[in-house]
């Protein structure tokens, strides 16, 4: 559901020949993106500017961070492993807007993440989940100063720091497997890409829980009594200044004699009515498992006889639920897996629901958000609802006349939804989660009351009306906010 779209402003272009005895400056050599300047390796840091820099208007993304910019360069960064990355412009003398990027072409491009004034400073900061092998694109471009014509981007000059996952090498390797009980001896090595040798300290990490910490080489530390199941290891490293870097994720198996369940992973949730698939991995020395059953909850739901072996828990229903395994190896023998347990999510409100809408530009106040609201006379239709712009099933300020859209550049500020639904027990809940897609901004209530709003609004206790705006411009598009309420916002 996308809602409160802020209207586009399409800047002026003039051209003017000036004659002057100073020459113009020159464009730094990543003006264009198609000479972007390559950063090599997971970490580093790289400078540069932006002066006489421009903005290949038609080609390049519009708005970076929620603003035009006017003078962009570009740099290209391949990351050598999958994992968080951090990229900053902190040190840059001027404002400005950063924006990652995939794509081949300045005009086709997908954007990764972007922003402007990294909590209040002038220097912006992006963090992305990287997938190995994969090309960014960072452009950097300075904040308007001024608007329309008269407006004009900031220059000056760029630092850019790139903290990818790299410099630090595990052993064991990804997909090693090992038998419960064994020791996990996790051994370190620093590369020649980590950026300040030798490493201060090193903190070991399994499952997400720190085991050890080493302050000396050689790094390396022994994991004790890991569950059986898929597990994941990774460490911490402190360089000479004490910055932290993470290695990439290592995942192991820690097999049980007999069967052991693969996936879904412990603490995994998924919607009601998901068709869930379960793996298992069999493993009997001297011999094999030949017939494995899946159970949910103690009724078994599915059986298999060939390995890798597998089954569906079809039409799953809400709850937190127990799944085990049972295998039997070639001898007859009898082996129970270890138990995983997961959630399974009751949907009040599916992403396709039918809502109440109300898109005629009036100021509703606060009554149109009580519970006994009469919205009857309200238009309705299926989620997403939006402006058209292809992925939407309504498309609102339509007046049903085939080929109709409004003025793109007339748009009202606020659109209204509603959507009633019955929560028959708290039985088995633990909370509510909600996922609200938005452009550019939202105020959600629940019951009468205000439970959630866009970070691009003002914040409480500032009153959001019919004719209040976001804080960060417009190109905003389709962001998710992901928000947990209280069982207590329930009536």
């Amino acid at each position: 559901m996308k809602f409160m779209k802020q209207l586009l402003s399409l800047f002026g272009i003039a051209t003017a020949v000036l004659l002057s005895s100073t020459a113009a400056l020159a464009a730094p050599v990543n003006d264009a993106f198609v000479n972007a300047t390559p950063i090599v390796g997971p970490i580093a840091t790289v400078t540069g500017n932006n002066v006489g820099a421009t903005k290949q208007f038609g080609g390049e993304p519009t708005f970076v961070g929620g603003d035009f910019g006017g003078a962009s360069v570009w740099w290209t960064w391949t990351a050598s492993a999958s994992g968080q990355t951090t990229i900053d412009t902190m040190g840059s003398d001027f404002d400005t807007l950063l924006g990652v990027f995939t794509g081949t072409a300045a005009n086709a491009l997908t954007l990764i993440a972007d922003n402007n004034n990294f909590s209040g400073n002038t220097w912006s900061r992006v963090q992305f989940n990287a997938v190995a092998g994969t090309t960014y694109r960072s452009y950097v471009d300075g904040r308007r100063v001024g608007g329309g014509q008269g407006g004009r981007a900031s220059q000056g000059n760029i630092v850019l720091h790139v903290q990818g996952v790299g410099g630090l090498s595990l052993t064991p390797t990804n997909g090693a497997v090992f038998t419960l009980g064994d020791p996990v001896p996790v051994v370190v090595t620093i590369d020649s890409d980590f950026p300040n040798p030798p490493a201060t300290r090193v903190e070991f990490y399994a499952r997400g829980s720190r085991f050890a910490s080493i302050s000396n080489a050689p790094f390396s530390a022994i994991a004790s009594n890991l569950p059986a199941g898929s597990n994941s290891l990774y460490v911490i490293a402190y360089d000479s200044l004490g910055a932290p870097i993470q290695s990439s994720v290592i995942g192991i198996l820690v097999q049980n004699l007999g069967v052991t369940l693969l996936t879904p992973a412990e603490d995994t949730y998924f919607l009601d009515n998901s068709a869930i698939p379960v793996t298992a991995w069999g493993y009997v020395p001297g011999g094999s498992i030949t017939n494995v059953e899946f159970f949910v909850d103690g009724v078994k739901f599915a059986e298999d006889g060939t390995a890798p072996f597998s089954g569906t828990w079809s039409n799953s229903v809400g709850g937190s639920h127990r799944l085990t395994a049972v295998g039997r190896s070639d001898t007859g023998a009898r082996f129970n897996s270890q138990p995983v347990n997961i959630g399974v999510v009751f949907s009040f409100v599916s992403a396709g629901a039918v809502w109440r809408y109300l898109d005629n530009g009036t100021d509703q106040g606060t009554a149109w958000s009580a519970p006994t609201f009469d919205d009857s006379t309200w238009k309705s239709g299926p989620a997403e609802l939006g402006y058209g712009d292809g992925d939407e099933a309504t498309t609102v300020e339509d007046n049903g006349t085939p080929g109709y859209t409004q003025n793109a550049n007339d748009r009202y500020i606020t659109t209204y939804f509603r959507r009633a639904f019955v929560v028959n027990s708290l039985a088995g809940l633990t909370g509510l989660f909600a996922a609200l897609e938005r452009d550019d901004a939202g105020v959600v209530y629940l019951n009468g009351r205000e439970v959630f709003r866009s970070p691009n609004l003002p914040p409480a206790p500032a009153v959001i009306s019919y004719l209040t705006t976001t804080s960060d411009g417009v190109g905003i598009e389709d962001t998710v906010d992901n928000f947990f309420l209280s069982l207590t916002n329930l009536v």
